[in-house]
This record gives structure tokens, sequence and C-alpha cells, in this order.
């Protein structure tokens, strides 16, 4: 996570880049460039105005900017299902 200024600073930058007609995943990518973890971006496309709440988390979890992170998350996932599955499976 960045401090206050990097992220206001960051976030007047998406805005202008939005408004100059940039993409969703381009302002993720520069956001991320900027040093904005992945809920600085969640937090950053509510505020600008992209995204609902509800919505963001996917929207920023799909993006180019963070498709390695994605794919990392989601083998560490199915990891730790594959780990608890037995777990689950026993009876109390």
């Amino acid at each position: 996570m960045v401090g206050d200024k990097e992220y206001a600073d960051a976030l007047a930058v998406g805005r202008a880049m939005l408004q100059s007609g940039g993409t969703v995943d381009d302002l993720l990518i520069e956001l991320k460039r900027a040093g904005l973890s992945q809920v600085d971006c969640i937090r950053a496309v509510i505020q600008l105005g992209v995204s609902e709440p509800h919505d963001a988390k996917k929207l920023v979890h799909f993006s180019r900017a963070w498709s390695a992170t994605r794919v990392q998350s989601e083998q560490f996932h199915d990891e730790l299902i594959r780990e608890i599955s037995p777990e689950l499976d026993e009876p109390s």
C-alpha cells in the first residue's frame, strides 16, 4: 500500500487518464505501476466512479494489470481447498 499523498497523486493521474479517454485496463496498469496495491486499486475504481463497490473486486481481479497475481491467487486457493477438503469430508 502507498501513502496518502502517493495515493492521491495516482488518483489524480487516473482521473485525468479516464477524462482523456483512457480505458479501465490502462487505468489499472497505471495505478499498479504507481505502486498501488490490489486493495488500493479496488478503492480507486470505486472513488473514480468506474465501478460500484460490489463489482470493484471482480473488475480489478480480472484485469490485465493483475492477471499474474490472479493466477497465483487462484493456484493458492486451489491448493488450500485440496488441503482442507479431506477435513471437510470427515464426520464430526
